[in-house]
């Protein structure tokens, strides 16, 4: 390792991946359909690749531990958006409202109940994370994500500052699922091999 040149370094490193080749796409809010609307790619300013992790059980024998795997817990997603109100003076495209009125139909600030007969249906959504190659063409094996029963458990505060010259205004909105695929998954036999 240390004798390595830096031709050898070029030669073995072929330009990684950008944090900025992404999209996240899904549908926000509830409509009597159950589809929401829409939030574009260009609105999400930043996420991330979901995580998951397998916890151990944990069995003590004689001074020693052994760790067997446990189950699969999916971790909270976060992603910041852009808020933008769509250019609709009745704010029915404004990203912000969308996400409240998700929230509320989830579960009411005033009635404390939810506003849908058939909730899961109705408010749980599915979404796509997709990280590119440079050219943003081409997902990347193995990065391409959806994320199943998708649901708002927080929304962040929205800003305001005087003293913020040329800045867009954006929000933070943690997410949870039930399960994630994505491309390239290896596919379970039913025996277990």
């Amino acid at each position: 390792m240390p004798n390595q040149s830096i031709n050898d370094f070029i030669n073995g490193f072929k330009g990684g991946t950008r944090l900025n080749r992404f999209t996240v796409e899904g549908n926000v809010g509830t409509n009597t359909s159950g589809s929401g609307r829409l939030l574009t790619p260009f609105h999400i300013r930043s996420a991330s690749l979901p995580e998951a992790t397998v916890g151990p059980i944990s069995i003590n024998y004689r001074g020693r531990t052994v760790n067997y795997a446990g189950d699969r817990v999916y971790q909270p997603w976060q992603i910041t958006v852009l808020d933008d109100h769509g250019g609709n003076p009745s704010g029915s495209e404004n990203l912000f409202k969308m996400f409240h009125d998700w929230h509320d139909k989830i579960n009411s600030h005033g009635s404390n109940v939810t506003s849908e007969i058939n909730p899961v249906n109705l408010w749980q959504r599915t979404w796509t994370i997709k990280q590119y190659e440079v050219n943003c063409n081409t997902p990347l094996p193995g990065r391409s994500f959806k994320l199943f029963n998708v649901w708002p458990i927080a929304i962040g505060p929205l800003v305001l500052d005087m003293g913020q010259d040329n800045t867009l205004a954006s929000f933070a909105v943690t997410l949870v699922y039930s399960h994630y695929t994505y491309d390239g998954a290896p596919v379970s036999s039913p025996s277990g091999t």
